[in-house]
Order: structure tokens, then sequence, then C-alpha cells
């Protein structure tokens, strides 16, 4: 598996926190549950929001180039 800093990026428009809500619950579904230090070093993917200076978007992160295009063209 690919370190976590060079995997895929996407950054997605929050319009809502339930829109992520829906994103993360499709990303679990596709691609199983997200990546974390503590309890899921396996994971596929993972998401984090871009903070305060651009708080309208969440980035998702990808470790496979597929996993990142099928979601790039389901929610971009």
């Amino acid at each position: 598996m690919t370190h976590p800093e060079d995997w895929y990026k996407i950054r997605v428009q929050a319009y809502s926190l339930s829109r992520i809500d829906t994103v993360k619950q499709w990303c679990e579904t596709e691609f199983g549950l997200c990546w974390e230090v503590p309890n899921n070093r396996q994971g596929r993917w993972r998401c984090y929001w871009c903070g305060p200076k651009d708080h309208d978007y969440y980035r998702f992160h990808f470790c496979d180039n597929a996993d990142a295009v099928l979601f790039a063209l389901r929610w971009s």
C-alpha cells in the first residue's frame, strides 16, 4: 500500500453536511471503511475538511487511481 501522503486527492464542495455524509456512506459501500491510524490502516480512502480558509470543501484521498477515478466521475 502506498504512503498516505502519496494518495490521489479530490476536493468536493460541501453544499451541506448531509451531502458529505452521503458521500462518505457511498465510499464505505464502494471501498470499505475509511483509513484511520489507530483502527484501520488497510483502508483505501479517507476524508478531511479543507479548513477555515477553504471551509466549503472536503478533500477525499484514495490510495488507488481506479478508486479515485470512480469517485471523481460520481461526485465531481
